[in-house]
Parts: structure tokens; sequence; C-alpha cells
């Protein structure tokens, strides 16, 4: 913390510009920032964000993030902005939370806004973000095409009118991960917030870049992408000199810093932390020595997955437990899920010695209610822990997260499902996996998004052909098998996908068969499907 930005300065002034031709226009203007993980994109966001503050001018500020989670959560980081505005993490109850999404912009019944739209614009809201208890178990089921342009619109609402307020900042990170109907959310909020003073900015990486962004249409006119490449070499030593000032730190040095790192700058902190924890780097009052012989000979030959594991093999082993439950908790982790992981309560000096050593922060927005959350500061960290910790391990650790959830009796946030569902997968419990998925399916549903509906019953359909392979007799797992391939023919026929809608009915109709006595009802909607999809194709 505190090191100043290195070799971004252009970067951060187009962010600048962009922002005074917001204020100055007063229409949409796109910034896209891309680069590979650890190119400092956040960095560089957070940091123009900071400025903006400094500045005194009154923005709006609207984060969210996309998980990578590998099955979709419905318009999550747009759910997650909503959730973050009303502080719903500090809502008592689910009264209090629906009071708050009262005062929203656009959804407070006043002179422009009539007291029945202003109705509407809140249930369609609540639904999306899983309250939806006055709707019963009818919402699930496929959206029609107006209600999902209504959940669209009550965004686009709430977006146009927090802009009459105040000039807002739209930051949606990790979008690489961002799912179909999210996409199309944003692409719509694009449209039609065209002619307000709004400052979107995706952040993604390179590889998915064209095909998100084709995705997204934004005004050619008014998108100004920023690629952060990697540092040269004298930006390099620059930033290992912010990092560690007055250390004289000489050109081959530099150089093996940066093949370690390949010139990334959150890369380059790595290996900077990893050579101090080594004992290369030494504080000396004001200043830092750096012993040139034995950080060469720390960095030759060394990955900095390498360096990173034998700093983590340093700590102290209740220090060290924390960092790999947070590897396998994932993001925004509640700190009951990291003590049913560990077996005990972590201690505050624990979490206080991650931070110091810059391995993990604390979330702004917890998800789940009265838990504080925790997140690795870089995913690469994670990713090292991971690979390392035994099999056997790492599915107990995913294992006692998902009994911890199932435990939790508060409102269940956005993702709830996809979250337990991942780790019953890597806990090897394909069962609770499927019922998991299917859940998940079900609150796409409720927050009317058929397409991420579609997909995660189409994950669930392959999760459940494993259940029937380790327990062919088992008349249950065939049912949630069938009942899943039958969402997708219902779901597919919505979607037009006609072809995969007609084999999943075949198929249904094909296992169905085989215990006619226990699964004639599935069998019948199984041939109804059939011809139906047929009569469609």
């Amino acid at each position: 913390a505190g090191v100043r930005l290195v070799a971004r300065e252009t970067e951060r002034m187009m962010l600048t510009r962009a922002s005074k031709r917001v204020l100055r226009s007063d229409c949409l203007v796109a910034v896209p920032v891309m680069g590979e993980a650890g190119s400092g994109k956040s960095r560089l966001v957070s940091e123009f964000l900071q400025q903006l503050g400094d500045e005194g001018e009154r923005w709006q500020l609207d984060i969210g993030a996309c998980s990578a989670l590998g099955l979709p959560v419905a318009y999550e980081p747009l759910v997650e902005l909503v959730r973050a505005r009303v502080r719903a993490h500090e809502a008592s109850d689910d009264d209090d939370l629906r009071a708050r999404l009262q005062r929203l912009p656009g959804l407070a019944a006043e002179a422009s806004v009539p007291a029945e739209v202003a109705q509407r614009r809140l249930r369609t809201l609540l639904r999306m973000l899983g309250l939806h208890a006055t709707d019963g178990e009818a919402s699930v089921r496929p959206a029609t095409d107006a209600e999902q342009q209504a959940a669209f619109e009550a965004f686009s609402h709430l977006i146009r009118a927090s802009c009459a307020i105040a000039p807002v900042v739209l930051v949606i990170e990790a979008m690489q991960w961002a799912k179909g109907p999210t996409l199309e959310l944003i692409a719509h909020l694009a449209r039609t917030c065209d002619d307000v003073p709004l400052l979107l900015i995706p952040i993604l990486r390179s590889d998915r870049a064209d095909a998100v962004l084709a995705a997204l249409a934004l005004p050619a006119a008014r998108t100004t992408p920023i690629d952060l490449g990697p540092l040269e070499i004298d930006e390099v030593g620059t930033l290992v000199e912010a990092l560690r000032p007055g250390a004289q730190v000489p050109e081959p040095l530099v150089e093996a810093i940066a093949a370690l790192s390949d010139g990334l700058p959150g890369q380059i902190e790595a290996v900077v932390l990893a050579l101090t924890e080594d004992g290369c780097f030494e504080h000396a009052g004001d200043h830092w020595h750096v012993d040139v012989k034995r950080a060469t000979a720390a960095a030759k030959g060394r990955s900095l997955g390498d360096l990173v594991l034998q700093r983590i093999n340093r700590m102290a082993p209740n220090e060290r437990g924390l960092i790999e439950a947070l590897a396998a908790a994932g993001p925004a982790a509640p700190r009951g899920v990291l003590a049913a992981m560990l077996g005990r309560e972590p201690s505050e000096r624990e979490f206080d010695a991650a931070k110091q050593q810059r391995l993990l922060v604390e979330v702004r927005s917890p998800q789940f209610r009265g838990q504080r959350a925790f997140t690795l500061r870089q995913a690469q960290v994670g990713d090292v822990v991971l690979g390392a910790l035994p099999v056997a391990l790492r599915a107990e650790l995913h294992r006692r997260a998902a009994r911890w959830l199932l435990d939790w009796r508060e409102p269940r946030p956005a993702g709830f499902g996809a979250l337990l569902a991942h780790h019953f997968m890597v806990a090897g419990d394909e069962a609770e996996a499927t019922r998991c998925v299917v859940q998940n399916a079900e609150a796409s549903l409720r927050a009317m998004a058929n397409r991420d509906a579609y997909d995660a019953y189409t994950a669930a359909v392959e999760l459940a052909a494993g259940w029937v392979d380790k327990r062919p007799d088992d008349v249950e797992a065939k049912r949630v098998w069938v009942a899943a391939l039958l969402s997708v023919a219902e779901l597919g026929l919505r979607l037009g996908e006609t072809t995969v809608a007609l084999e999943a009915s075949e198929r249904a109709d094909a296992i169905a068969a085989q215990r006619d006595d226990v699964l004639g009802d599935l069998r019948v909607r199984a041939l109804i499907l059939r011809g139906d999809t047929l009569r469609a194709s």
C-alpha cells in the first residue's frame, strides 16, 4: 500500500479525460481496461477512483464483479452493486432490505414516478435479488420476454435516475467471466443510458476482450479501450525501487525479476515480497538494502510459483492454514466458512498478519449477513496454494465449507447455489452437487435469467450422469437426471435450441422408460416435449 503506480500515467490520464467528457457532454463514455492477470488493471482503476474523490467531484461510485465459478449467477455484478448501494449486509431482515431498496432512485414513488410504476420496478428487483417470497414457487418457471424486458428496464431506470442526481461511475470487474444474460443486461444499460452522465469501466483479461466487447456493442465514438501490457525493463527497475526505497538494484537482478514476473506489476510485487521473506531485501531505518548475490541466486532457475510457495511454507502453521482455507474458499469467504474449514475460530492476529504480508484483504460489502468476509489479494497465490494441497485435504476443506453453507439460516445471497455446488463438486459428492446445481438453475429462473438456468440445468445433466454411474440403482438419481434433461428441453425450446431440446427429450424418454413404474410421470412429460419440439423444428 502507498507505492505509486508505475508506468501507467498515460492510461490514468485516459480515464481522467473520459471522466471529464462525461461531465462536459452528459453522456455515456466507456473505458474498457484490459490486460493479463497481474497487469495492474484493478490498481489503475482504484487509483483513478481515488483521484476522482480527491478532486471533489460528486460521483456515485458503483462496483460489481463477475464470479469465476463455472456455474452462472444471474446478473451477478449488477445485483451485487444494488446490494452494496443499500448496504444489504447490514439489513436486519428481509423487510428492512425491501425498505432500503424502495428508497433507491427510480424506485421511490414521486412526481415523476407513479406509485404503481415504482412498485412494479421494486418487485422486479426483489425477484432478481432472490427475495421472491411474494411470488411463491410459481416463479420457478421460464420468464416471458416481457418479464425479462421489465427486469432490464428496472436496472436501466435505477441507473438513469441515479445519473440525474450525480454522474455515475459503473465499474464491472472480472468481466471475462460474465455469462450471456449479464452481458445482455450491461449492453442494454449502455444503449438505454446513452444520454446520461455515466462512465462505464469494464475490467477484463485480454484473452476474452474481443468476445466480451463484441457482446456489449459499446458506442465506438465514445469508447476508449486501455490495454495494459508488461512493463519494460527500466520500468520494472523503477517499480522495484518504489517497493524497496533506497535499495540499489543492479540491472541483472532487475532482469531476473522481470523474467520471473513476465513484467507484470502484480507479479513483480509478489517476487519482491518473496525475495524479502528470503532475506534478500532488508529494511534499515528509512531505506532498504539488497543482498544482490543472494537475490540473484534465489531467483535463478525458479518460478514465481516456487517463490510464492516457499514464502507460504515459512509461515506459522495457523497462519498458513488460514491462507490454505482462503485459497479453497474462493473470493469473499465469510469468516464462518473459514472457521469451519480450519476446525477452529481464526484469531484477529492471524488476519492482521496476513494483511501486513499483503496476502489478504477484507471485502467491502460482505454477502452473508453479519459475517465479515475476506479474499486473497492475488488470485495466483490461491492457485499456487491449491496446487500444492493434497487432494484429500482439499476435498475435506470443501466438504466442511459446504456443510457450513448448508447450515446457513439467514437469507442466502445471489450465487449461493453455485457456490455450494462448487464446494460439493470439488469434494467429490456428485449427489449433493447435482441437487445444488438444480437449485442454482431454479434461482436463475426466479431471477428471470433463462439462459443462465439453461446452462445450469445442462451442468446438472452431466453431474447427474456421474451420480447414476456410481449408483445405477438409485431411483432418486435417475429422477433428478431425467428432470434436468426435461428442463434443458423446455428451456432449449424457448431459447431456439431445438436440436438440443429434441435430443434431451429423447434421452429423458429412454432413461424414464427403464423404470416406467416409478418414472412414468416424467416419461409422459418427455413424450409431450418430444412432440412440441418436433413441431417447432
